[in-house]
């Protein structure tokens, strides 16, 4: 007599051998088929009590087994687990038995409840799941930013921190840009200033102001193009301007006076812009923050548990 309970369903071929001993020789049955049935299948359902909860929340998961037409109630045991979550295993109670994964739990994000069915003598083990949506703990938003290179005003936005699922303590927030035009210079920078740590005491919102500070473009400016024209009079308006002072006046006339004192000033703006040999051409010193669209990513942190938002930020 040979007792197995694990031979799979289909067909299995079973033979006898003997092992000689005693001077017997040894022998061994035909292979014979052996058609194994089969368990009838349990369908498995998860049933969070809630579609969306915080972190900081538990849930309650029903889990019904449910057997086939003229078979038995299951029986057997159930495990429930989602990401790094596992549940200890739980007896059937009529099919069902509800199961809590305590508070903190569960990963923040849409996560996948799994139930595994063990199985008992009439059906064979089974899988079922559900989905529950977990939000963190607390929310950030921000009111969009629109400005010029270099604006110090209307470059603040409200950055907003509403509590979920009762929590309460104080949010630390920073700033990062995630997304900015290509090959972008002199890219904005954030500061919270004293108000980076938002406390929440209550279910109100707290707020904080994100500050930003571009760079305006910078070119050259008039004191260096007056000390370029300046440096320029000595080799060339200077010293025409001195021929004219040094010529009796009987030579030139009142307009024609006029017209050279102008000839002077053409030559040493052309001198001093870059027009004429020995000096460069003016160029920008700077050319400040690129204008475009940024994406600013707020992350609040308390404790272990942290969350995310953005602020729109748009260089003019």
């Amino acid at each position: 007599m040979y007792t197995t309970s694990s031979l799979p369903a289909g067909t299995t071929y079973v033979q006898a051998i003997y092992q000689p001993t005693g001077g017997f020789l040894g022998s061994s049955s035909q292979n014979l088929p052996l058609q194994i049935a089969a368990l009838p299948v349990a369908t498995v359902a998860v049933l969070p009590n809630t579609g969306t909860i915080s972190v900081l929340q538990s849930l309650n998961a029903t889990i019904t087994v449910n057997g086939s037409v003229g078979n038995p109630t299951p029986t057997g045991s159930v495990t429930l687990s989602s990401g790094t979550y596992s549940s200890t295993s739980t007896n059937l109670n009529g099919g069902g038995i509800t199961i809590n994964a305590p508070a903190g739990s569960l990963s923040v994000g849409n996560d996948t409840l799994t139930a595994q069915y063990s199985g008992d003598s009439v059906y064979s083990a089974a899988t079922g799941t559900g989905s529950v949506v977990v939000m963190p703990p607390f929310g950030i938003s921000g009111t969009p930013v629109a400005v010029a290179p270099g604006a110090s005003s209307g470059n603040q936005s409200t950055v907003t921190v509403n509590p979920t699922g009762g929590f309460t303590g104080s949010v630390a927030l920073t700033a990062a840009i995630t997304s900015s035009p290509a090959a972008a210079s002199n890219l904005p920078k954030f500061s919270f200033g004293s108000t980076g740590n938002v406390s929440i005491t209550t279910s109100a919102a707290g707020t904080a102001t994100l500050t930003v500070t571009t760079i305006a473009p910078v070119g050259c400016s008039k004191a260096a193009l007056a000390a370029r024209a300046i440096h320029g009079w000595p080799t060339s308006g200077l010293v025409f301007a001195s021929i004219l002072l040094i010529v009796p006046r009987r030579i030139y006339s009142r307009r024609r006076r006029l017209m050279l004192l102008l000839l002077v000033g053409v030559s040493v703006g052309a001198t001093s812009c870059g027009g004429g040999s020995g000096t460069t051409t003016c160029t920008p010193v700077s050319p400040g923050t690129t204008p475009g669209n940024y994406t600013i990513t707020v992350t609040g942190t308390s404790g272990s548990v942290t969350a995310s938002g953005s602020v729109s930020l748009t260089v003019r």
